[in-house]
């Protein structure tokens, strides 16, 4: 089957993690995959969030579709206009992955739901809406998308590469954070509880990721309080070790999708602390690990970072305890063979 995905492969962020695992996977398996990647279409801006591709964008893009005859068309939705015109300018059956991150609280919700309701009326003409997690689809089933058309596959991890390390030599917990150093990542409420704790003396903070507020994090946060910043790193073995070093992962996030991240760090058998934002709260229940409250993350934080420093056994159960949940769920090759059949359901004489 020859599969078109439309996605990114610059900046380094989870959308690109997302497209490339995907893709090399599903070559694995035989298909055909033809990448277009977002960057490479006319555009006039680009962010690691936002693509906003120029009026040549689309004619481009049908040049692709004519050449590479594609039986599907995979898209990894990315906050584009271009999103929305597919249907308009092409019949080839469509897939999307939708993935915007959402969270509860309600002064940002409000923010994301406009996101989320700006797509609704075109998600609607896509044959199947790939969602990461249940309260993901019901917040699209509030707006309106067919329940029908909706598939939840969530995230997932090539646990042959992504396993524990068993043999750390370190004394020192390490505890690791790896993403945007951007707002939503609600990294200062984190590095406030860190010092506050004088975790420096007890074990490491290390910061892997780069973004808008990293200059300024960095000047008030610095290797004398035990942080180390590591800024972003795409060579997937190099990130592997440095995953491999640590005993704690740590998203303080206001909003989130379902963090390849998290998914990491339990595939490599790490302690998660998460928010309730997003799905990650979801993959972290029951009893996996330690949700936080996203508006009162620092104050728990301060109670959680030594604490966990001080339970190395409570630490050895949930890091045994991460890796099966990742097991179970969120293997990579076993959601591979759910997208195949959504492959196959919307293209039936494949």
């Amino acid at each position: 089957m020859r599969v078109m995905w439309l996605g990114k492969q610059v900046p380094f962020c989870g959308n690109v993690t997302y497209s490339k695992q995907i893709t090399q996977m599903l070559e694995a398996r035989g298909y055909e995959i033809h990448f277009v990647a977002q960057e490479s279409l006319p555009c006039h801006y680009q962010s690691q969030v936002y693509t906003w591709p120029s009026l040549e964008a689309a004619k481009s893009f049908q040049q692709h579709i004519d050449q590479f005859q594609p039986h599907v068309l995979h898209v990894s939705l990315t906050l584009s206009p271009l999103d929305l015109l597919l249907p308009e300018i092409t019949s080839v059956p469509l897939v999307a992955t939708f993935h915007p991150p959402f969270t509860w609280l309600p002064n940002l919700m409000q923010q994301q739901l406009a996101t989320y309701a700006m797509y609704a009326p075109f998600l609607s003409r896509y044959k199947a809406i790939i969602v990461f997690s249940h309260l993901h689809k019901q917040l699209l089933l509030q707006l309106g998308i067919p329940e029908k058309k909706m598939v939840c596959i969530p995230n997932g991890v090539d646990h042959f590469m992504y396993t524990p390390s068993y043999g750390k030599k370190h004394t020192n917990c390490i505890f690791i954070y790896q993403g945007r150093i951007s707002v939503e990542k609600n990294l200062p409420a984190l590095l406030k509880a860190w010092k506050a704790q004088h975790m420096g003396c007890r074990g490491q903070l290390w910061l892997i990721g780069y973004g808008a507020q990293i200059r300024g994090l960095m000047h008030h946060y610095t290797a004398a309080d035990g942080i180390r910043w590591l800024a972003s790193v795409k060579e997937e073995p190099r990130r592997i070790r440095m995953i491999h070093h640590g005993d704690v992962l740590i998203l303080p996030s206001w909003v989130e999708g379902l963090s390849l991240a998290l998914l990491e760090g339990l595939s490599c058998g790490l302690v998660c602390v998460a928010t309730d934002a997003g799905a990650d709260a979801e993959v972290l229940e029951p009893n996996l690990g330690v949700v936080l409250n996203p508006k009162q993350v620092h104050w728990q934080l301060e109670g959680v970072l030594p604490l966990l420093v001080e339970q190395a056994e409570l630490r050895k159960l949930l890091s045994y305890k991460s890796r099966e949940k990742l097991l179970r769920k969120y293997a990579l090759m076993t959601n591979v063979l759910y997208l195949d059949f959504v492959y196959r359901s919307v293209r039936p004489s494949i």
